[in-house]
C-alpha cells in the first residue's frame, strides 16, 4: 500500500514535490479470477482483462493484485499502471515484494532467488545512474546553502498581498500548487517554519509562535490591510496572528482557514493525542514529502519539531477573531483511518468549521465544502473549489 501511494502521488503531481501525506494503510485491491485451464486462449483472455482495467490516476490504486486460478495452479499477478513504472522502478518494487514474501514463506527458496535476481538488476540500475544529482523541485527554496529565509515570496505584483503560514511539518513548498494558480492575481507569500530551521531558538506555544510570525509579517509588510491564511496547523497560527493584529488595532481584512481544528476540551485532546501518535518516525523516514529534508540531514529536526507541533496544537485554546473568515471544510474522512483516529475525524466533521466556529463571528464566517480529504486539499479537485472562492473573497476585501 505504501508503494502504491508513493506511485499515485508521483503520478498525480508529476515532476514536482509531493504535497499530500502518503496514506500508508490505504488498501491495494485484490481480484480473484478462476479459469478452467491454462490454455493459450485463457491466458489471452486474462491478458485482455488486465489490460482493460481503467485507471483514475488521482484516486485509483496504481497497483492491483490478481489471484489467478488455472486448474490446479494458482498464480499471483501484480498489475501496475504502465504510466507509473519504468523498468528500474518495477525491478525495485519486485525486489522489495519478493523480499517480503521470502520472509513470510521461508520454506519457498525460489522467492529468495527471485529477490536476489531483482536486487542484481537494481545494482545495475544504480551503476548506470552514477552520481546523478538530485533534481531541484519548483517552489522549494534551497535550504542546503546558508540560512533559509523567514518567508518565501512566490509572487509580487500590484495585486493584494496574501500571506499564508506553513503547515505543521512542511514549509512553503506545501502551497506551490495554490501559488501557481493565484500568482498572477495576488502577491502571495508563505511564512517558513521558524522552529524547524532555528531549533536552538525554538518558540513553543501557538500564541508565542503567532507573535513571532506577526513580527516576520510586519518586516515583510509594514502596513495593513492584512490577508492571512493557512492549512491545518497553519490555519491555527494564522487565526491567532489575526487575533493579535486585531487587538493591536491593525486591519485584518480576511482570514482563510483550510481545515484547521480547535482542540479545546479534554475528550478532543485525548482523541487528538491518539491521532497524532500514528504519525511515527517511520512516516518521516519514508514519506516522499520529506525527501528533500532527509537528503539535507534534517530528519531528526523534522521528527523533533513534529512532536512540539502536536503538543502545541493540543494545548492551544483559540482567542476570538471578529473579522471575515472563509473556512474550507473537506467532506471526506481520510482513507484508512480506524478506531480512535476515525472517531476523531468523525467528531471534527460534526463541527461546522473544525470547532473554530466558536472563535469567529457567526455572521462573518463563511464555510465552503471541498470534495476531498484533509491531506488532499492542495490537489486539483480541491483547488478547483478553493481558488475561485479565495480570489473572490480577496477581491471583495478590497
Amino acid at each position: 500500500a505504501a508503494e502504491n501511494e508513493e506511485l499515485r502521488s508521483a503520478i498525480v503531481f508529476r515532476d514536482v514535490s509531493v504535497v499530500q501525506q502518503v496514506i500508508l494503510d490505504r488498501k491495494v485491491p485484490v481480484e480473484t479470477v478462476e479459469f478452467e485451464s491454462a490454455s493459450a486462449d485463457e491466458l489471452a483472455r486474462l491478458r485482455a482483462m488486465i489490460l482493460d482495467i481503467p485507471y483514475d490516476l488521482e484516486w485509483d490504486s496504481l497497483l492491483t493484485v490478481v489471484s489467478v486460478g488455472m486448474a490446479e495452479r494458482r498464480l499471483i499477478c501484480i498489475v501496475a499502471c504502465r504510466i507509473a513504472f519504468d523498468e528500474a522502478r518495477m525491478r525495485g518494487y519486485l525486489a522489495r515484494l519478493m523480499g517480503l514474501l521470502a520472509r513470510r514463506y521461508p520454506s519457498d527458496t525460489s522467492l529468495a532467488d527471485w529477490a536476489d535476481l531483482f536486487e542484481m538488476g537494481m545494482e545495475r540500475d544504480r551503476e548506470e545512474q552514477g552520481a546523478a544529482t538530485r533534481r531541484e523541485r519548483p517552489g522549494l527554496p534551497d535550504i542546503g546553502k546558508g540560512v533559509r529565509p523567514e518567508i518565501c515570496v512566490y509572487s509580487e505584483n500590484v495585486g493584494p498581498k496574501v500571506v499564508f503560514v506553513h503547515t505543521g511539518n512542511t514549509g512553503s513548498e506545501a502551497y506551490y500548487r495554490l501559488a501557481a494558480r493565484i500568482a498572477d492575481r495576488v502577491s502571495f507569500s508563505v511564512i517558513e517554519p521558524y522552529n524547524l530551521y532555528h531549533p536552538d531558538e525554538a518558540v513553543y506555544g501557538i500564541d508565542n509562535i503567532a507573535a513571532r510570525y506577526v513580527s516576520i509579517l510586519r518586516r515583510h509588510q509594514p502596513e495593513g490591510p492584512y490577508i492571512l491564511g493557512g492549512w491545518c496547523y497553519g490555519g491555527m497560527v494564522a487565526h491567532e496572528m489575526a487575533c493579535q493584529l486585531e487587538a493591536a488595532g491593525e486591519d485584518v481584512r480576511h482570514l482563510f482557514m483550510l481545515d484547521s481544528h480547535a482542540v479545546d476540551s479534554t475528550d478532543l485532546r485525548k482523541m487528538s493525542a491518539s491521532f497524532h501518535s500514528v504519525v511515527t518516525r517511520e512516516y518521516f523516514e519514508t514519506s516522499p514529502l520529506f525527501a528533500d529534508l532527509r537528503e539535507m540531514g534534517m530528519l531528526e529536526a523534522v521528527v523533533n519539531n513534529a512532536a512540539h507541533v502536536s503538543e502545541d496544537m493540543m494545548s492551544h485554546v483559540p482567542s476570538h477573531f471578529h473579522g471575515n473568515v472563509t473556512y474550507f471544510k473537506p467532506m471526506v474522512i481520510p482513507a484508512g483511518v480506524e478506531g480512535d483516529n476515525r472517531r476523531y475525524w468523525e467528531r471534527m466533521m460534526k463541527f461546522n468549521a473544525g470547532n473554530y466556529e466558536k472563535y469567529c463571528d457567526a455572521d462573518r464566517l463563511k464555510i465552503v465544502k471541498t470534495p476531498h480529504e484533509h491531506d488532499l486539499m492542495m490537489d486539483d479537485a480541491s483547488l478547483d473549489v478553493i481558488v475561485p472562492v479565495l480570489l473572490k473573497d480577496i477581491e471583495d476585501a478590497g
